[in-house]
């Protein structure tokens, strides 16, 4: 089972994309967790009116942390996976069926899974590139887009509070790595 954790703050057109991306999966998500840092654009409107799957989560003010939120996302998922994605990104359809497959077929070992991420205005020459397209065992993640073992996460304690925003996926993947666990790039 794999749930979707997002947090939102003031970016409604980007949360629909994302939202209709994930209605758009060839194996759909169990769970689609959204926690908004109490947006003021219309995206809490939007999401109870649009897309009644989503279990929103409402912060009531502005200032936390990505990370916290993000935690209360992981914290409220129940399912075997989590996917980490930020509110901006659209995955592709088959993201959940690809990674899911690739899970079955990796060790338990291999805690995270994370994907490609093509950002607008990366150069072709970087896209192309074949160490960007390699699967392969890395010291990090992205965090906008990468499933990952719930229990690894419950287990190595989420995202540290005190990095609010940045910086949070490399001290993640220290105390995954620490506690004898793989991150998997897998770019297909």
């Amino acid at each position: 089972s794999v749930s979707a954790v997002i947090t939102s703050f003031n970016k409604r057109e980007d949360v629909r994309k994302n939202l209709n991306g994930l209605r758009r999966q060839t194996v759909p998500f169990d769970r689609i967790l959204v926690v908004d840092n109490c947006s003021t654009d219309g995206s809490i409107e939007m999401m109870r009116s649009q897309y009644p799957e989503v279990e929103l989560i409402v912060m009531p003010h502005s200032r936390y942390g990505a990370c916290e939120t993000f935690n209360i996302g992981f914290e409220n998922a129940d399912t075997d996976y989590v996917a980490i994605l930020d509110d901006d990104v659209v995955l592709g359809p088959d993201w959940v069926e690809l990674m899911l497959e690739k899970a079955a077929l990796e060790p338990p070992t291999t805690a995270f899974f994370s994907s490609r991420v093509d950002e607008p205005g990366t150069p072709d020459w970087y896209l192309e590139h074949p160490e960007v397209n390699r699967e392969r065992y890395m010291a990090t993640f992205r965090g906008c887009a990468t499933l990952a073992r719930r229990d690894v996460l419950k287990q190595c304690g989420y995202y540290d509070v005190d990095f609010f925003i940045y910086g949070n996926e490399r001290d993640l993947s220290a105390r995954v790595m620490n506690a004898g666990y793989r991150i998997l790039q897998y770019p297909t």
